[in-house]
């Protein structure tokens, strides 16, 4: 796991809420499915945002390049 978490496609980071997050993305071989793993979200518990990791989920290529400039900016890589 630490191998592959090393290696994202790409690292976005997304402005769009109150508290900035970092996006790393998967190529999966799904075609246009990638996973996404959220760094830094928002603990609604803990009442600030802590260094945690999310579950990591699938998303549709379209839907995430739709982000970008919406809030959410390429920092490394490309999708």
């Amino acid at each position: 796991l630490p191998d592959h978490l090393d290696r994202p496609q790409a690292v976005l980071l997304d402005q769009s809420g109150k508290e900035p997050v970092f996006l790393l993305v998967y190529d999966q071989g799904l075609g246009k499915a990638k996973l996404v793993i959220e760094i830094n979200t928002p603990i609604k518990k803990a009442k600030r945002t802590m260094n945690s990791m999310q579950s990591g989920r699938l998303v549709d290529i379209t839907a995430l390049k739709a982000d970008i400039g919406n809030g959410a900016s390429i920092i490394h890589g490309s999708l």
